[in-house]
C-alpha cells in the first residue's frame, strides 16, 4: 500500500484496529431529517467523541468548521430522495478532485445489490475506486438493501459485501444481523457495522455493536441509533467505551446511565442556582421544550416580602397559554423539576 492511501486508511482506523464513524449525510435523499434539521448543531458536541464523519460536501462547507481535526469521509453519491421513484438509481455526485480540495480521509459511495440498479451502482463503485486509487483515496461502499431484498440476512450482506470488496472497496459498510459472523468472515477488508435492527432501548443498540465486534466488525458507522437519541453524547460515549475499550453492553449501559445522571445534577444546580440569584420578577428564564411539544418557561421572581419564587408557564404547541403555575422554591423546587424541568433538558443539552 502506497503512503498516501496507507496514511489516509490510519487516520480512519485507528491503532487498536477499531474505529467509530459518525454519518450525517441522510439529508442527502431524505431532507432535514428529525435532528438533524440543522446540521451543526448535531455534529458540534457529537465531533470530539467521533473518529470520522460521513458527509456531503454541501453541509461540510456550511456545518464543520475548517480547524476541525476529524477525517472527513465524503459521500460521492446520490441523486436520488425519498420522493422518487427508486433510490437504488444513483449516480456519483462528487468528482474525486472536489474530495481532494476538501481534504477528505476517503470517499463513500452506496451500492444496490438485487435492485434494478445493481450493474450501475457497481460500475459506479469500480470507476471511483480506479480514481481513488489513482490519487491515494480509501473508498468505502455502502451496501444499501435494495427494495428486491428488503430482509437483511447475512446470506445477502455477506454477498454484497465480498462483491464490494472485490471490486476494489476498502471499507465496507454493512448492516449487522444475526449470524454477523458469516459477513465479516466473508470479506477481505475491514468491515463497519451501520445500524442493526429497530429497537426500543439503548441496551438494544449496546447488544448488536458488542455482538458484531465479537464477530468480526472493526467499529461502527451509527448516526440515527446516536443524534436521535434523547442524550445523544452520553450515547457516543458509550458506543466509544465498546469500540475502543473493550467494554460489554452492559458497561456501556452503565456508562450512559451516568452520563444522563451527571447531567441532570449539572442542570438542577444550575436551577437551584438561578432562582438564589436573580432578582424581580422576568429578569431571566430556563427555557425550553417539553417532549409533548408544550413549552415550558420558568422565571425566577419575588414576592412583596422577599420571598423566592419560580413561576411555570405552561404553553402548548399551538402557541395557547394553559396556565401559570407558581411554587415555593424553597419547599418544592426538587419536585418542579421531576415534574417539569427533567423531561426539557434532553432538548437543552442539544442545544449546548
Amino acid at each position: 500500500m502506497e503512503w498516501g492511501m496507507a496514511n489516509r486508511m490510519a487516520q480512519l482506523i485507528q491503532s487498536d484496529g477499531h474505529a467509530l464513524f459518525l454519518p450525517v449525510d441522510h439529508g442527502y435523499f431524505q431532507g432535514p431529517t428529525r435532528r438533524l434539521e440543522e446540521p451543526r448543531k448535531t455534529i458540534e458536541p457529537l465531533l470530539p467523541y467521533a473518529d470520522a464523519i460521513f458527509i456531503t460536501r454541501g453541509v461540510l462547507r456550511s456545518s464543520v468548521d475548517p480547524d476541525n481535526t476529524r477525517p472527513i469521509i465524503l459521500r460521492v453519491s446520490g441523486g436520488t430522495s425519498m420522493v422518487g421513484k427508486d433510490l437504488a438509481n444513483e449516480g456519483i455526485t462528487t468528482s474525486m478532485e472536489e474530495a481532494i480540495r476538501l481534504n477528505a480521509s476517503a470517499v463513500g459511495i452506496s451500492i444496490f445489490v438485487g435492485s434494478d440498479y445493481e450493474k450501475e451502482s457497481l460500475l459506479n463503485l469500480s470507476k471511483l475506486v480506479d480514481e481513488g486509487e489513482r490519487y491515494g483515496i480509501p473508498v468505502m461502499a455502502v451496501t444499501a438493501v435494495g427494495k428486491e431484498l428488503e430482509k437483511r440476512d447475512a446470506r445477502y450482506l455477506a454477498l454484497s459485501s465480498r462483491i464490494a470488496a472485490e471490486l476494489g472497496a476498502r471499507v465496507v459498510k454493512t448492516y449487522w444481523c444475526e449470524d454477523f459472523g458469516r459477513v465479516a468472515k466473508g470479506c477481505p477488508v475491514p468491515v463497519i457495522m451501520a445500524g442493526g435492527p429497530q429497537v426500543d432501548t439503548e441496551l438494544e443498540v449496546f447488544e448488536f455493536i458488542y455482538d458484531g465486534m465479537q464477530k468480526g466488525a472493526i467499529g461502527v458507522n451509527l448516526g440515527r441509533n446516536i443524534w436521535q437519541n434523547d442524550f445523544p453524547v452520553a450515547m457516543i460515549k458509550a458506543i466509544r467505551a465498546i469500540i475502543h475499550q473493550g467494554a460489554t453492553a452492559e458497561d456501556a449501559q452503565e456508562i450512559y446511565n451516568h452520563e444522563v445522571e451527571e447531567l441532570y445534577v449539572n442542570c438542577k444546580e444550575q436551577l437551584k442556582a438561578l432562582g438564589v440569584r436573580l432578582q424581580g420578577r422576568h429578569t431571566g428564564g430556563f427555557d425550553g421544550h417539553y417532549k409533548k411539544k408544550h413549552i415550558l418557561r420558568v422565571i425566577p421572581m419575588e414576592d412583596a416580602l422577599g420571598n423566592q419564587y419560580l413561576t411555570i408557564d405552561v404553553k402548548k404547541a399551538d402557541d395557547s397559554w394553559i396556565g401559570e403555575k407558581l411554587v415555593n422554591d424553597k419547599q418544592t423546587l426538587d419536585k418542579v423539576f421531576d415534574d417539569y424541568i427533567k423531561p426539557m433538558i434532553a432538548e437543552l443539552s442539544r442545544e449546548k
